[in-house]
């Protein structure tokens, strides 16, 4: 094999075609930041780290240092490109195609150069500085393989995933626009649930067809951020589960639905979980979800010293699932990009060890679950924003700000299982979303969701 080709061009006879599509512009007003001022920024970290330049590998981080964003993968607003910034120029690598006049006049604007995506390699190869920094862990080997002898590599984490971790004011006012979009769909979808259930002839799909359709209302809605898990009874133990034709299990009246969403809007991106009772539940279903919610509770409701990993969280949010001998094996937490992928680090709150702190201004999940393999599943999940909290001789605190603004189905809590404390979160998170969503709503939908939202 020619060892100067990239392998799967060889190996890879039916390999698709880089997709076309162009590439659209984030606007100040949404982006918040200039990419003029975000590469300026990334130089100094660079400079820091005694790097004179890098080459960014990941498409999201292409993305948000641009202020650019396309359709090239599903689900993520991204364009196929790589992008090569060193301390006195930046150069994006990317299909002619994907840029416009428009786009290409901002880019000239924004001092940043358009070079052929292919024209990378040769670009590595005429590099003539003396350090580049590389993410070992996002980048393949042909970017060693390219560079001339000489030039020192920095394997180190990219700088850009904990600038864009954290999110400016204009941001974060974009994720309470779009959650609020996504919280008025979803009562709409909860109002329509229960009796097209009790009607019969609905499926797993259908829900998910349905919220998709009720979400297109909102004309910032761009499409799904992820595939949507509408998980029936036994289907719900299964983490990942996405409804098939195949596997498209009717509803009942009887048991729980997960339903795991997300949208993406041109303010911000979304993720939601509510396992809803559909009808008669058991003692077991009522005990599980209760826990779970504890637990989603107890986490929203930590207040902790600035600095503090998601590590050091993540029992919050298990403790007592564990008092009863349970536990669920995935993460608690992850980032959530603005407008762009649904996970995002580096962040994560999770049993393993993630030292990346959790700073004011970043998004997080909440989402603890449980899984009983051919029975039942359960989560509940919310984004979340890191704020501060209030400082003392002991330092910096923050605490967690929920994003998302849906009712939590009260149907299947036990409250001595709960708590006091827990119940009078779970009101005051009701009665927040309640003055929010009202305003949207009047007749029989109005009074739909003032019953999702009366106290317990």
């Amino acid at each position: 094999m020619d060892e100067t080709q990239e392998p799967f061009a060889q190996l890879w006879s039916d390999r698709p075609s880089i997709p076309t599509g162009t590439a659209l512009i984030m606007p100040m007003e949404v982006a918040g930041e200039s990419a003029k001022d975000k590469l300026a920024r990334l130089r100094n970290k660079l400079s820091e780290k005694r790097a004179d330049g890098m080459l960014v590998t990941m498409l999201d981080e292409v993305a948000w240092l641009t202020n650019l964003r396309g359709c090239d993968v599903e689900y993520n607003p991204v364009v196929v490109s790589y992008m090569l910034v060193t301390n006195d120029s930046a150069t994006l690598f990317v299909g002619s195609e994907k840029i416009d006049t428009d786009v290409a006049d901002y880019l000239a604007t924004e001092g940043i150069l358009i070079a052929p995506y292919e024209n990378v390699w040769a670009a590595l190869a005429a590099y003539d500085k003396a350090t580049i920094l590389v993410q070992p862990t996002r980048c393949n080997a042909a970017v060693t393989r390219n560079l001339k002898s000489g030039v020192e590599l920095l394997f180190e984490d990219s700088p850009i995933a904990a600038m864009k971790a954290v999110k400016n004011s204009t941001e974060i006012d974009g994720f309470k626009k779009a959650m609020l979009a996504e919280g008025i769909a979803m009562v709409k979808l909860l109002h329509w649930l229960k009796p097209a259930v009790e009607k019969g002839g609905l499926c797993e799909l259908d829900v998910d067809r349905k919220l998709t359709e009720l979400r297109s209302e909102d004309d910032t809605f761009r499409g799904l951020s992820f595939a949507t898990i509408s998980a029936y009874g036994k289907n719900g133990a299964i983490v990942h589960y996405e409804p098939t034709e195949e596997s498209n299990a009717p509803l009942h009246p009887e048991g729980f639905l997960l339903l795991d969403c997300g949208g993406q809007y041109t303010g911000g991106t979304t993720d939601i979980t509510r396992t809803i009772a559909l009808g008669n539940l058991t003692p077991e279903q009522c005990e599980d979800y209760t826990r779970v919610l504890r637990g989603h509770i107890s986490l929203a409701m930590a207040k902790f010293p600035k600095g503090t990993c998601g590590t050091q969280l993540d029992v919050l949010a298990r403790q007592w699932l564990w008092q009863a001998g349970e536990n669920y094996l995935h993460g608690t937490g992850h980032g959530v990009g603005h407008f762009l992928n649904v996970h995002e680090g580096p962040h994560q709150i999770r049993m393993n060890h993630m030292p990346a702190p959790l700073l004011p201004g970043t998004t997080v999940t909440n989402e603890p679950g449980l899984y009983k393999a051919g029975r039942h599943g359960i989560r509940i999940e919310n984004t979340m924003l890191v704020v501060p909290h209030c400082t003392t001789e002991f330092g910096e605190y923050c605490a967690l700000q929920p994003l998302t603004i849906c009712p939590i189905d009260k149907t299947p809590i036990v409250p001595e299982i709960l708590g006091i404390e827990a119940i009078e979160y779970l009101n005051s998170y009701h009665a927040w979303v309640f003055e929010l969503l009202s305003p949207y709503f009047e007749g029989e939908m109005f009074e739909f969701l003032k019953m999702q939202c009366a106290p317990l």
